[in-house]
């Protein structure tokens, strides 16, 4: 798979922050990554078995997060400025965030 380098950059940022936020926050101690290609679109999905986000239960979509002010804002921010689309699920037992964006 191939991408531009500024996509690139942007996942590896995006990458290491979720996986940060898993264990700093959310205290998780498995976390799973999976990347996924399309001919038009890349996905990135992290999921984590740590606390979830405080307050937060459900599914959320990334303009949701937006609207509601809620969830993480800097990831986000990323998706959004890739031109992609961030969702999160969260619960006491972990967390699930899923960016897709296009090549």
């Amino acid at each position: 798979m191939q991408v531009s380098a500024e996509t690139a950059r942007n996942l590896r940022h995006f990458l290491a922050e979720a996986t940060s936020n898993a264990v700093r926050h959310g205290r998780a101690s498995q976390i799973e990554v999976a990347i996924k290609a399309a001919p038009d679109r890349l996905s990135l999905t992290v999921v984590d078995n740590g606390l979830g986000f405080k307050d937060l239960h459900g599914s959320y979509s990334g303009k949701e997060m937006s609207a509601r002010s809620l969830g993480p804002v800097s990831l986000r921010t990323r998706a959004e400025a890739m031109g992609g689309a961030l969702t999160l699920q969260t619960s006491k037992s972990g967390t699930k965030i899923h960016v897709e964006v296009p090549l």
